[in-house]
């Protein structure tokens, strides 16, 4: 008596050869359209205008730093926020 092959797993693998494949709904492009304005409202931010800098590095003592970013830390601020308010205040 000969084996039936199990094809069952391999019919579960591959695509069936007289499988139909449902057809899509036909979307209307403006019912999109008007779905993705009411997900996403348009927000036109103002563009900010950056104003022309010059970077510098100066050396300065381990000490002066700490005591800089000591004090940064304590308004909440950046060192860099902290140093530019210092030297606008000074010039």
């Amino acid at each position: 008596m000969a084996k039936k092959k199990n094809t069952e797993i391999k019919n579960a693998l591959t695509l069936k050869p007289k499988g139909i494949v449902p057809k899509r709904p036909v979307i209307n492009n403006q019912e999109i359209e008007k779905a993705t304005s009411e997900i996403h409202e348009e927000e036109v931010k103002p563009k900010k205008e950056k104003e022309e800098v010059k970077k510098t590095s100066i050396h300065i003592p381990m000490e002066l730093y700490r005591k800089l970013k000591r004090e940064s830390f304590d308004k909440g601020i950046t060192l860099r926020k902290l140093i530019i308010d210092i030297l606008e205040s000074k010039v």
